[in-house]
Parts: C-alpha cells; structure tokens; sequence
C-alpha cells in the first residue's frame, strides 16, 4: 500500500506563500512559475535557487551559475573560466552583418551573403512597374510611383457576355444593349409534368391526396407502422438497428429520455454516461432514511460496497481495507 507526501502548493501565476502559510524549513511549490519557496529563521519567505543580482560578479562561481549584472542591465552565465553575456547586446554583435553608411529609414534585408542596411524607399521603387499583355479592354501604366489605369466601358464589357439556352423547362435570354440577363420560369404545366402519384397517392391538377385529410388539425391513422427495424408485438417494442437480431448497431436519442416504468435494466458490459455527478435516491423527498451507494456483485464471493450510512452519517466500505490513499497537503 504505497503513501504519497505531497509539498504545499498554488497553481495561481504570480502566487507567493505569505510567512504564515509556511512553518521555517518548511517547502512550497508554485507549479504555474515553476518556483520553489521556504521560510528561513527571520520569518522571511525567500525563493530557492534565485540567480545571483548585484552590481558586482559573485565569488567562487561554478559553471552554469547566473549572475544578473545590475549596473549594465545584463544577464550573464559562468563558463567555467569567465562570465559571459546571454544573448546578443547590439546588432554588430550578431552573425553574418555588414552595416556600412547607416542613416535614418534604411531597414535590415538579407543580401545572400549577410544582412546589410538598405534603403526601402529606393527598393520598393526599383520593384515597381507595369506591363500591358493581351489585347483586352483598358491600359495600366506606371510612373514615380502612380500606377494608372484606363477603365473599360460599359459597352466593351457586355460585349463579351453571351449566354446559352440549353432548352428544358423555362427560357434564358441576354440583351447586349441593356446588359440584361431575363430568365423566364416554367410554367406551372411545365413543373406538374415532372410529378407523378404513387402507391396510395394520387395527384390531380397539382394536388396531392393520400386518401384521408392531414391537416394539423385532422386525425390521421395508420392500420400499423412497422419497419425491420422497429417492431410491435404483445405489448412490447423491439428496436433492432441491424436488424438481424444480433443485439448490435446503434440507437440515437437526439432529445430527453424519460422512463414511467418501475424497472429499467441494461444488459450491457459497458456503461457510458457524459455527467459529471449521479445522484442516487433521487425520489427522496422527506427526512433522509435510506442508505445509498453502490455495490458491487462477485459472483460466488460476497458482494462488497461503499454506501453512506444514514443512521450513522458516515461512507461505510462493510469492514473492507482502502488502498493507495494519498494525503494531500492543500493549497495556500
């Protein structure tokens, strides 16, 4: 039976245990920052392992160690031998940088080579142009950075509109004059054709008849509805999905499932169910008088369980042992 001791501890951003949610020696863990805190023999709370800050280096590093230079606003590590800048301080410090002749608006642009100053202006200006291809309607050109552009007319546009009518119900014409597409439905003849009554049905001058009215206000009935999958018999209806009596496939309830009944039994091995809480006894109504739980058949062995004793007002586990129980510290 294993037994876990686990450190005080705050999963909040930013939370420091105050003195008086630690004893001295006694250790706090902020898992969000990845700190650990304790409380020395003054009373203060201090973070262990800080980086070393001050205006000089400390003495006697080992390597690995940070020191935060206070005096240049910098961060440093030992080396083993000296203690050297983390990260780069200025751009002449970085790799593969030939700077010449900076002045104000020139940018930083990759050559092929290195990174040197340029001027965004002059390269911007050096990309733009433009090109007329085709013999479409409209011409673009470029000068000192204005691009113009001739406009097509309306004339020159609908003249390269035309449209096809490919018969069926209904027509489709295009005026070039006006610009104007007309479709023209069918007609009601037209559309009554495509439609033809079946078994039960009939259809008469475009209406539809199944033998009985079936206004929202009527009453309509049916001898029996019976699909293979859904069956009536002797008081009981069996839904089978696959129908093949294979106890297999799927029923999908979309809405709410209410059961009138007094029994419901699910003869299943795996049981699924989306709430995060069941309440049992839930047509208790008075003065709770009902132990409540669950338990647990084993076959040939007794059966065990957890119920809550109502006489006593305690979880009872029936003289069983409780495993693996794991004793946690809190939270500050």
């Amino acid at each position: 039976m294993a037994t876990k001791i686990i450190l005080k501890k705050s999963s909040t951003i930013g939370s420091v245990p105050l003195s008086t949610d630690l004893e001295i020696g006694e250790v706090a863990l902020n898992l969000a920052d990845r700190k650990l805190y304790t409380k020395n023999n003054s009373g203060n709370v201090i973070q262990v392992g800080n980086p070393y800050v001050g205006p000089t280096a400390p003495t006697s590093p080992a390597e690995g160690d940070l020191w935060y230079d206070s005096t240049n606003n910098a961060l440093k590590a030992f080396d083993g031998t000296a203690w050297q800048s983390a990260g780069y301080q200025t751009l002449a410090e970085l790799e593969d940088v030939n700077f010449t002749n900076i002045t104000a608006g020139d940018h930083i642009k990759w050559n092929g080579t290195a990174f040197v100053n340029s001027n965004f202006e002059s390269d911007v200006e050096g990309l733009l142009s433009a090109s007329n291809t085709g013999t479409g309607y409209g011409d673009l050109s470029y000068a000192n950075g204005v691009y113009t552009f001739d406009r097509v007319t309306a004339a020159e546009i609908r003249s390269e509109i035309s449209v096809t009518d490919s018969g069926g119900d209904g027509s489709l014409a295009y005026d070039s004059a006006s610009g104007v597409i007309t479709y023209t439905g069918p007609s009601a003849t037209e559309v009554r054709a495509h439609f033809s009554g079946g078994t039960g049905v009939t259809i008469t001058n475009g209406v539809v008849a199944i033998g009985q009215p079936v206004a929202t206000t009527d009453t309509v009935s049916f001898a029996e509805v019976q699909t293979s999958a859904l069956t009536h018999s002797g008081g009981t209806i069996t839904i089978d999905p696959t129908d093949n009596g294979a106890n297999t496939g799927t029923v999908v309830i979309a809405g709410n499932l209410t059961v009138n009944g007094t029994t419901t039994t699910v003869n299943s091995n795996e049981v699924n169910i989306g709430d995060a809480i069941i309440l049992l006894n839930a047509d208790e109504t008075g003065t709770p008088s009902q132990n409540a739980g669950i338990e647990i058949e084993r076959g040939t062995s007794a059966n065990v369980s957890i119920l809550w004793d109502e006489t006593n007002d305690y979880w009872s586990l029936g003289n069983q042992q409780l495993a693996n129980v794991t004793i946690d510290g809190g939270t500050y």
